[in-house]
């Protein structure tokens, strides 16, 4: 049985104003604590965008495990992850800045969705 959790974050839109490095620095920060409690950290960006990683790709993906792009489909990508880590879906957070995105976590089994304000508070 799997028992490594993982945190899904949807880098896209995560910060109201991707030029701020102090954000981004935070949220390095805090990505680091999560990983600390033994969560496996998974960045996504979503293949529509650039812009918005660029200004912050030497902060964040330091404090990732691993870093990928979704198009349209997170849950191939999400059970691929599953199996390559050994993660427990159903201990998983996954974390966007995008309501919609709640239906990727239901529909790959992840054990809840949250906002960057109602995880990290910000």
């Amino acid at each position: 049985m799997s028992t490594v959790k993982a945190l899904f974050v949807v880098l896209d839109g995560l910060l109201p104003s991707p030029a701020r490095l102090l954000g981004w620095q935070q949220l390095a920060g805090l990505l680091g604590d999560f990983r600390a409690l033994g969560y496996k950290v998974i960045g996504i960006k979503l293949g529509h965008t650039t812009r918005p990683w660029e200004t912050c790709r030497d902060t964040v993906e330091p404090a990732l495990d691993a870093l990928v792009e979704v198009d349209d489909e997170f849950v191939p990508t999400a059970w691929s992850l599953a199996r390559r880590f050994s993660l427990n879906m159903n201990r998983s957070i996954l974390v966007s800045a995008h309501d919609a995105h709640s239906r990727w976590a239901h529909d790959a089994g992840v054990l809840r969705f949250e906002t960057p304000a109602g995880l990290f508070g910000i």
